[in-house]
């Protein structure tokens, strides 16, 4: 188990470099514009990519969570633009990276190119009380840029994050399902979608898209129930890419 742990991140990050094709989403521009016409700042994105090594070498079918944290004229209307955190990485933002993730590097910001250069993404809102609330748990999110990636996946520990424990903590209210593997705390991401879909969360159904070879449609959230649960993934165990 410890040599194990000492070559995850070596071998993690050679899988996530691994890609046979890209999404079936990345080609679909106007996919994009119906995507980020439903996002709103915090919102969670969870994706599905089968052309990726680690859709093929972890179990489930969403295996990666990234945030939603808006554009400058969304950071500025919610009066948080000139904020220092946010003004660090002001040129970032203004050049497209509006989603922050933990990948294999650590927790960086990334445009929507990115995000959704992917088969599928569903898109839940987190149930926040107040603006005020929304500012603060924003620069949580912008304050975890350049923490260390968690390849031992235990969400006990937040010195350093994989994807979902990001999401989870720091939209630690939103009863979003915590699990034992191998002794550790772990969050995964089906597990998000399915405590979603049957309330069980405070988190709430924004959009669902899905692509193949001969284009992508928007579903409601009838369309994801049928799709989600009439494969076994909610049976499976995932992870973050």
């Amino acid at each position: 188990m410890a040599g194990a742990e000492v070559g995850a991140p070596v071998f993690g990050r050679i899988a996530s470099l691994i890609r046979w094709r890209d999404g079936y989403l990345h080609r679909q521009q106007d996919a994009k514009v119906y995507l980020r016409s439903k996002l709103q700042p915090l919102d969670l994105v969870l994706v599905s990519s089968r052309g990726k090594a680690t859709h093929r070498l972890l179990p489930g079918t969403f295996i990666h969570v990234a945030v939603y944290l808006g554009t400058e004229k969304e950071l500025r209307t919610l009066g948080l633009w000139k904020d220092e955190t946010v003004q660090a990485h002001a040129d970032a933002i203004k050049a497209g990276d509006i989603f922050i993730e933990a990948v294999s590097e650590g927790v960086r910001l990334a445009s929507a190119d990115e995000v959704f250069n992917v088969d599928q993404a569903i898109v839940l809102r987190p149930t926040v009380a107040s603006p005020k609330r929304k500012r603060a748990l924003l620069r949580h999110f912008f304050s975890e840029i350049g923490t260390g990636f968690d390849f031992r996946f235990d969400a006990g520990d937040d010195e350093r994050l994989f994807c979902a424990e990001l999401a989870n903590h720091v939209l630690a209210n939103q009863d979003i399902p915590l699990r034992e593997v191998y002794g550790r705390t772990a969050i995964v991401p089906d597990d998000i979608v399915a405590s979603a879909l049957e309330g069980r969360s405070r988190l709430r159904f924004a959009a669902y898209v899905s692509a193949d070879r001969e284009g992508w449609t928007a579903g409601n959230k009838a369309d994801l129930k049928r799709d989600y649960f009439s494969t076994s993934a909610a049976a499976n165990s995932g992870a973050c890419s």
